[in-house]
């Protein structure tokens, strides 16, 4: 698992289905490029602290439609996180 304080970093892209973006932890916030609407995180190692971040970053981007979750440990409190998260975003879809 990463440390809070490691920036996340995938390949940019500007498709609207971002198979590859880049997700930046700034100020305890991370970045979603702008224009994605499919996320795919699968196997990123995301644990509790990184959903929690970005729980907070879905909340700024209402385009996205789809994010990719699966073989990630968030455990009870980053499904926690991820359940607020969904009760305020546009996610259609999440795996």
């Amino acid at each position: 698992m990463r440390s809070a304080s490691a920036s996340l970093l995938l390949a940019a892209s500007a498709a609207p289905e971002c198979s590859n973006t880049a997700l930046r932890r700034s100020a305890s916030r991370w970045r979603i490029a702008e224009g994605c609407t499919s996320l795919p995180l699968a196997k990123s190692k995301l644990g509790a602290a990184e959903m929690a971040l970005l729980a907070k970053a879905l909340a700024d981007h209402p385009q996205l439609t789809t994010l990719k979750l699966e073989r990630n440990s968030l455990g009870a409190a980053g499904a926690k996180s991820l359940a607020e998260a969904l009760r305020t975003s546009r996610l259609a879809t999440v795996h």
